[in-house]
C-alpha cells in the first residue's frame, strides 16, 4: 500500500495566488487529480486516496507525484482559464466532510468563480461555476 503524503490544510489555500490550473487524467480519460500551480512553481494536488478521502498535497514543484506512475499513463492539460500574469487570488475555501469528519470535498473561489473538487464513491469529480 502506498504511504499517504503529508497533507495541506485546504483552508491555508485562501489568499494564495493561482498561476495555472491543470487537470490530470489517465490516457483513458479518467480524471485522477487537479493541480493548482502557484507563481513560484510549487503546486497543490487534489486527488482521491485509497480510502476514498480527498487528499490535498502541497508540492515543491509542478511535476506529477510518484503515486501517479508511470507518467506515460497520464495526460496533463490546462483548464484553459484566462489567468493574468500576477495570478488569481483564492478568496474563499469551503470544506466538505463526511459523517466521520473525513475530508471528501473542497470548494475554491477564484475571482467570482467556484471550483468544486470532490471524492464521490472513489472517483474524483470536478465542477466549475
Amino acid at each position: 500500500m502506498k504511504s499517504r503524503p503529508i497533507e495541506l490544510d485546504p483552508l491555508k489555500i485562501r489568499g494564495l495566488r493561482v498561476h495555472e490550473i491543470l487537470k490530470i487524467s489517465t490516457v483513458g480519460g479518467v480524471t485522477e487529480a487537479l493541480q493548482i500551480v502557484l507563481p513560484a512553481g510549487d503546486s497543490i494536488i487534489f486527488t482521491v486516496w485509497t480510502d476514498w478521502s480527498l487528499l490535498v498535497e502541497n508540492r515543491v514543484d509542478s511535476r506529477l507525484p510518484s503515486y501517479l506512475w508511470p507518467e506515460s499513463d497520464f495526460l496533463v492539460r490546462s483548464l484553459g482559464w484566462d489567468i493574468p500574469t500576477g495570478g488569481l487570488e483564492v478568496t474563499q475555501v469551503a470544506l466538505h466532510l463526511n459523517s466521520i469528519d473525513v475530508l471528501v470535498g473542497v470548494d475554491i473561489e477564484l475571482h467570482g468563480h467556484v471550483m468544486s473538487i470532490a471524492s464521490t464513491g472513489g472517483d474524483l469529480e470536478l465542477s466549475f461555476s
